[in-house]
């Protein structure tokens, strides 16, 4: 099955420990999720940058449910900054994408998912989340002509980093490599809205009001 940039990124923050992946606590996950649609509708060609905002790029909708959420969020109204969009409905975007997962069988949900905590949820599928998890990785560590590495994985990586996401990089992995992402942050954003830039100007605006607990 080919899974949307936030059901990816959602598999990602899951840790995997003796054999298991599970979510743990989902700091900037709601945040992570929306982010995620926003960067797959602009690589769809959906939404676009106009003067710092997103306003939609063409007519077409998408069939994935959670993408088109965020895509009519674009769509109604006067156009928004990207970081508002990516604040908008976080309390509902992780639940959105982990039903989503749950009806693939992706993943089980044990118990009732909790605001903090996150829930028990448990990947069926843990070398996907370690391939995934690979890719990502790689498209840093390796240090790679940002030009060859595939948009795909570059945009994951970010993600991850953007997102403390320590399953994927660490808290010191992030500030030791903190020039590689830099040059492939501008690498991306190069040929696509500033989405990683409104990400940590959303995650920013979250610490200081609730500490990132969307």
């Amino acid at each position: 099955m080919t899974w949307t940039l936030p059901q990816r990124m959602y598999l990602l923050s899951c840790d995997v420990k003796d054999g298991e992946a599970r979510t743990g606590p989902g700091r900037f996950r709601g945040h992570l999720m929306r982010a995620a649609a926003l960067t797959e509708l602009s690589f769809l060609a959906l939404v676009r940058d106009e003067r710092g905002k997103a306003v939609p790029a063409a007519a077409e909708g998408v069939d994935d449910r959670f993408l088109a959420s965020v895509l009519d969020d674009v769509s109604s109204g006067k156009p928004r900054r990207w970081s508002s969009l990516i604040q908008h409905g976080t309390h509902v975007a992780e639940a959105a994408v982990r039903a989503q997962l749950a009806e693939s069988g992706a993943v089980i949900v044990v118990g009732s998912p909790g605001l903090i905590t996150g829930g028990d949820v448990v990947v069926n599928d843990v070398e996907q989340v370690l391939g995934l998890r690979e890719r990502a990785r790689n498209a840093v560590l390796l240090d790679q002509d940002p030009t060859v590495i595939p948009t795909e994985d570059l945009a994951m990586a970010l993600l991850a980093a953007e997102g403390e996401v320590d399953s994927v990089f660490t808290l010191s992995e992030r500030w030791g490599h903190r020039r590689r992402l830099k040059t492939l942050t501008k690498h991306l954003e190069a040929s696509a809205p500033p989405l990683l830039t409104a990400f940590r100007t959303a995650n920013a605006t979250a610490r200081s009001y609730n500490g990132g607990w969307a």
